[in-house]
């Protein structure tokens, strides 16, 4: 349908229909859809493969997205639907008080909040004329090989246990500091890249391979350091990516 009747604006999908949006954008270019709209939705924890293709695309080009979920939704929980708004760049997070399992009618008070995101998607503010440049600054001298090297204090960083049971844990460079010698050397190179110190790793100047998991404009969300390296000046500087992303960051 989308080769032959596209291009279309957007994707909506309401429960299962929700959760099947990460999947999909997954699989297809960033720039096939404008928007996304997902309600009531959460993410297929249960399939690992799924969930890896997600954690590996996402945040799917920076789609503008929105989350809606109903505080009486006792089918999929909140948290859950919040679970999934985190693969996402600064979604619209809509929360109906008096919502369920349901897309919202005309009668919700955060209808208006719903349709307003979609026509201001539809026509969006036109672009203010360019401020003429100012002379650039001095460029900041770079870090040496001397900077110190320090583990990542990202809240979480996502590494393979186990190869053959395709099987992921979310921890900390703490976790990994109990058992070095061990978990060091877990299937990937996941704990060695971002916990640097105490792996003995510092000498290679490396990001992070793992997905890491931090705060971010008041919530958590999971990105790589290839999305910290589209914007390094503005990303480098949130807790705990400039360690982790040794390379990108400037910090070896």
């Amino acid at each position: 349908i989308r080769d032959s009747q596209g291009p279309f604006h957007g994707i909506l999908g309401y429960s299962q229909g929700s959760a099947f949006i990460p999947v999909y954008l997954s699989r297809v270019p960033d720039d096939t859809f404008e928007v996304a709209l997902m309600f009531c939705g959460y993410l297929p924890e249960t399939h690992l493969g799924l969930i890896s293709t997600i954690d590996q695309r996402s945040p799917f080009g920076d789609i503008s997205a929105l989350v809606y979920l109903g505080q009486n939704d006792y089918i999929i929980s909140n948290p859950m639907t919040r679970a999934q708004a985190e693969e996402f760049t600064s979604p619209l997070i809509v929360t109906s008080a008096q919502g369920g399992h349901y897309v919202p009618g005309s009668s919700d008070p955060t209808f208006d909040d719903i349709t307003s995101f979609l026509r201001d998607s539809l026509n969006p503010t036109p672009p203010t004329a360019p401020t003429p440049p100012s002379p650039t600054p001095p460029s900041p001298t770079p870090p040496t090989g001397d900077s110190d090297c320090e583990d990542s204090s990202v809240f979480r960083f996502k590494l393979l246990k186990d190869e053959d049971e395709d099987l992921y844990l979310w921890k900390n460079c703490e976790w990994v500091s109990n058992k070095p010698n061990r978990r060091c050397n877990l299937d990937d190179d996941a704990a060695e890249t971002t916990c640097p110190d105490t792996c003995g790793t510092c000498d290679d100047c490396v990001d992070s391979v793992a997905r890491l998991r931090f705060l971010y404009k008041g919530r958590r969300i999971a990105r790589n350091c290839k999305w910290v390296g589209n914007k390094p000046g503005k990303r480098c500087i949130i807790e705990g990516l400039a360690e982790a992303c040794r390379d990108t960051c400037g910090m070896c």
